[in-house]
């Protein structure tokens, strides 16, 4: 079974937002999510098999001189991360991220496209604010990046220790923030 734009668009229609289309593949959706708002556009292709979601210009590395962590970074997130996708186009300096689903013979239902919508702009959220602070300062911020807990053990002084259970109290500090672990997702 496949899918078409008005079928993508009544999914994702709400009395609160309008969505714009080309009228043939193509929505640009405006999605509300924790006091923001992420223009997601969302693709129809293959005859209606496959659909994709991006935000388009989460990042722009144009005048990043020292690409290669981020860029590193960014493989390692569509790595550990479910069904997301980062992307970034060496001409313009452009990083996006995306979801796509393949239908096939299956349909995609509100809760679904709902459910993208919601992991795709929590993720860009959380990870474009570490993406921006690995760019400020060359570390990219989570207790299982060595750099980052040398770093806290640099601040904390040369008699303190980063164990186990200094790890444990960062991530419950992130959870207990609402920002959800990527191996949680």
């Amino acid at each position: 079974m496949s899918i078409v734009l008005d079928d993508l668009k009544s999914l994702l229609q709400t009395a609160a937002n309008e969505i714009f289309t080309n009228g043939v593949d193509t929505l640009l959706y405006p999605f509300r999510h924790r006091g923001r708002v992420f223009q997601i556009v969302g693709a129809v292709l293959e005859d209606g098999e496959y659909i994709q979601f991006t935000i388009p210009c989460l990042l722009d590395l144009t005048d990043v001189p020292d690409r290669e962590k981020v860029l590193s970074r960014l493989l390692d997130l569509n790595r550990r991360i479910k069904m997301l996708k980062f992307c970034y186009d060496p001409s313009d300096g452009e990083v996006s991220v995306s979801i796509e689903i393949p239908l096939e013979d299956g349909t995609l239902t509100e809760r679904q496209a709902h459910r993208c919508m919601h992991v795709l702009s929590s993720i860009a959220t959380q990870e474009r604010d570490n993406l921006l602070t690995l760019i400020r300062t060359g570390v990219y911020p989570g207790s299982s990046d060595p750099e980052f807990t040398g770093s806290v053990s640099r601040l904390l002084g040369p008699d303190a220790e980063v164990d186990s259970e200094f790890e444990a109290l960062l991530d419950a500090d992130m959870a207990a923030r609402g920002y959800p672990t990527l191996l949680d997702l």
